[in-house]
């Protein structure tokens, strides 16, 4: 199954589980991002090493376009949040 279509089954499943619209629009924002990145790989050939890099350019090269005009990369205090593990955070 490619990753594009395994991120809507996920979005989907988390609306019916009752998140927010806000919270959905951001994790469809960074997974399509992922998405990209890998060039929408099937999930099961998707390794940590992707992940990692992933990781990486998101906090190093990623220029995002956020309404206050900051272009700056997101920290990897922030793409950490929330996970258990701590090489990310």
């Amino acid at each position: 199954m490619l990753l594009s279509k395994a991120i809507e089954g996920f979005v989907v499943a988390k609306l019916a589980s009752g998140y927010s619209s806000n919270t959905l629009g951001m994790y469809r924002v960074y997974l399509k991002l992922l998405s990209s990145f890998i060039h929408d790989a099937d999930v099961n050939t998707i390794t940590p090493a992707d992940l990692e890099r992933f990781m990486a350019w998101v906090s190093t090269e990623y220029k995002p376009h956020r309404v206050n005009g900051d272009t700056s990369p997101i920290p990897r205090l922030y793409i950490g949040a929330g996970s258990r593990d701590t090489r990310f955070g």
